[in-house]
């Protein structure tokens, strides 16, 4: 069993790079291991004086040996022959135990010979340096001056894995290359060979004369690599790929969030103008022509207002989801903000195209949605403006598709309308007209003109309509143009208060004179029974100049009855009624459901419009149709006036069916003239 325990140490101290020997208490050899018996030759049952030893180190090497045997461990440097020359070994003698008494003597001697150290050492650093490029997590590879692999970590096989059978030591870089080309390891290298052939001595130049930038490289597993390479002051090619992907997935999530939509993952307005700028300047022939399509959802203010936001972010998101749906892939589709979304199509240049996908577009997005368990059937408005006939800029088709929008609305909304140079006319007249208007209420350049009622049955004057004026540049503007403009650039209610003003001054004005005007009426916007504080404002105007309620008449159209903020418009009608105001019903017959307006709202008289009046001779189903009207009124308790009057004829019918009051250009037309109503006031003044 000792036996065996021996023979199982010579063999794994024979494969020991360094000299060992076993010397017996008599001072001879009993055991060399290979690298002893290779430097020294064979010196089993030898006592040192006959080895190589010189006389005059025998003694010494003896003594060495017996204080081993007396059990101490001895180490030191020595000088000796061997038969590849002199060397210098560090030497250490230890005593060996049979577990009760020193039996034996055991030296093992290294030597540190300094080529022999230097190569030692030199194998010592390249094993530490595969040790620390095998822990760096980059793939790290350095080839020679002949462009052949010579290091390389496993990383480096691992990120190029179809390519991984090409890597090895000796390798070229191009026949790396192109093993991994025909693996498809490069994506963006392409699928034809032209292509892969122009890839492969694109990058064979960055490689040969590495620039000082970095090169991006996505692998077909989605990895992205930042690959930089230099050559060194030997000629030798380093580079160090890493993985980059968590930074490009950072940088999508920061550019997804930075050009999204966050509600309807639309692309956002900036988007849109890049991908509009970019397809304006493209050499593409599909890019050549197109359109541009800005849609909005009507009333959508109303929707939030009554369903709450939620609802309304509902609407959004589902017009998101149809506009997806109804649209090509290559068209860019962008929420605006609010409830504007703008599309951008190319690949077409004829109006026929457009009206065939506005068309679609109006009938997807017009679906019923069921909104927190109500069906709702959106309104939308479209505007659309070609490229290139209406616009060679963003900036030209923006607008220019906006005009088309706003047309749209005035036409009464959910449909859609082609741009023309039309259109642009009248954009720009009215954008002219707003800054003109808002200069002139600065000035107090806006007039209010008087035209006179009457009683129908006695001619007698009962009142006036009070009727805004605007003369600009000397030509008078049409008021239904004026306040609209006002309305629509948020002068409504500024302009309303300006007339009211001068009508209450006027009133008073005649009353002090010793006349009698009657009431004036007046008419109301919807941004005016809007404001919190309308009624209280109109109160306090009519008290100070010296009037009461019974002076002013307040009248509204329909259409105001139509906005989706009614239960606002109804209490502010209630409070006005409650105060001593007259409500009138004008336009009466024009709009929609005017006999529920009779019935839901607190007005006190209805003005039929003048578009009745007008045919009341000539026509016996007109000449029914106001005779009705005057009858319903009548039984409801409310008084009626006949506008646009101006034939003695009519005047008479009007009597014929008890119609209370008239006023047209047959009795008196409006005018601003102060002389001009006194005469009229005098002349027709109640007897």
């Amino acid at each position: 069993m000792v036996k065996s325990n021996l023979e199982e140490t010579y063999r794994a101290m024979d494969m020991l790079p360094h000299g060992v020997w076993v010397i017996d208490r008599a001072g001879c050899y009993i055991y060399q291991n290979r690298m002893d018996r290779d430097s020294f030759g064979d010196l089993c049952g030898k006592v040192p004086e006959e080895t190589w030893l010189p006389p005059d180190q025998a003694s010494d090497w003896a003594a060495a040996h017996q204080r081993a045997l007396k059990g101490e461990v001895v180490r030191y440097t020595r000088k000796v022959t061997t038969r590849r020359g002199h060397s210098y070994f560090d030497t250490t003698i230890v005593p060996v135990h049979d577990g009760v008494t020193i039996v034996a003597a055991m030296g093992m001697a290294v030597n540190n010979d300094p080529w022999i150290a230097a190569q030692r050492e030199a194998e010592e650093a390249r094993a530490l340096l595969d040790d620390v490029v095998e822990t760096i997590p980059d793939a790290i590879a350095a080839y020679d001056r002949d462009d052949r692999l010579i290091l390389f970590n496993a990383a480096y096989r691992k990120l190029y894995e179809l390519s991984a059978p090409s890597i090895r030591v000796g390798a070229r870089f191009e026949d790396i290359l192109r093993y991994g080309l025909a693996a498809g390891q490069y994506v963006d290298a392409g699928t034809a060979s032209e292509q892969h052939e122009a890839w492969l001595g694109t990058r064979l130049a960055a490689h040969m004369d590495p620039a000082p930038r970095a090169l991006l490289q996505q692998l077909p597993n989605g990895r992205w690599l930042h690959v930089r390479e230099r050559r060194s002051a030997s000629g030798n090619i380093v580079g160090v790929r890493t993985d980059v992907s968590a930074l490009k997935e950072a940088e999508a999530v920061i550019r997804h969030t930075a050009e999204t939509d966050a509600l309807t993952d639309l692309a956002n307005r900036a988007v849109m103008l890049e991908a509009l700028n970019a397809v304006l300047k493209g050499q593409r022939k599909e890019d050549q022509s197109g359109a541009l399509f800005m849609l909005d959802v009507d009333h959508f203010k109303a929707i939030n207002d009554t369903l709450g936001h939620a609802a309304g972010d509902q609407v959004l998101r589902t017009m998101a989801d149809r506009l997806k749906r109804s649209l090509r892939s290559e068209d860019t589709i962008a929420r605006l903000g609010g409830d504007e979304f703008a599309v951008l199509a190319t690949g077409f240049s004829q109006e026929d195209a457009c009206e065939v996908v506005a068309r679609n577009l109006h009938r997807a997005l017009s679906e019923e949605i069921n909104i927190q368990g109500r069906l709702l059937r959106p309104s939308v408005s479209i505007g659309v403006a070609l490229f290139p006939r209406d616009g060679l800029t963003a900036d030209e088709l923006f607008k220019n598709a906006d005009t088309a929008l706003y047309r749209t609305k005035e036409n009464g909304r959910n449909g859609w309308t082609l741009f023309n140079h039309e259109l642009g006319e009248r954009l720009r007249r009215r954008s002219q007209l707003r800054d003109d208007l808002a200069q002139a209420m600065m000035v107090d350049d806006i007039r209010a003109a008087l035209q006179p009622v009457v009683s129908v049955a006695t001619g007698e004057h009962v009142g006036f309509e009070s009727l805004a004026r605007w003369t600009r540049n000397g030509e008078p503007v049409p008021p239904m143009e004026f306040i609209a403009v006002a309305e629509d650039a948020g002068m409504g209610l500024a302009l309303g208060q300006n007339i009211l003003n001068r009508t209450c001054r006027k009133l008073a004005a005649l009353i002090a004179e010793g006349l009698e005007p009657g009431f004036a009426a007046i008419n109301l916007g919807t941004t005016q029974l809007k404001s919190p504080g309308f009624a209280d404002t109109l109160m306090a105007c009519v008290q100070r100049h010296g009037l009461d309620p019974a002076h002013i008449e307040l009248e509204i159209t329909e259409n105001i009855l139509l906005d989706r903020s009614i239960e606002q418009i109804n209490q502010a009608l209630c409070r006005l009624r409650e105060m001593g105001f007259r409500l009138i019903l004008d336009d009466f017959g024009t709009g929609y459901a005017s006999l529920t307006h009779l019935k839901q709202f607190p007005v006190s008289g209805i003005k039929i419009d003048r578009s009745f009046i007008m045919n009341v001779e000539t026509s016996p189903q007109d000449a029914v149709i106001v005779r009705a009207m005057v009858e319903l009124a009548h039984g409801l308790g409310m008084t009626v006036v006949a506008e646009g009057v101006e034939t003695q004829g009519q005047m008479n019918f009007l009597a014929s069916i008890g119609c209370d009051m008239a006023q047209g250009y047959f009795l008196c037309r409006p005018t601003t003239d102060k002389a001009a109503i006194r005469s009229w006031l005098m002349q027709n003044r109640k007897s």
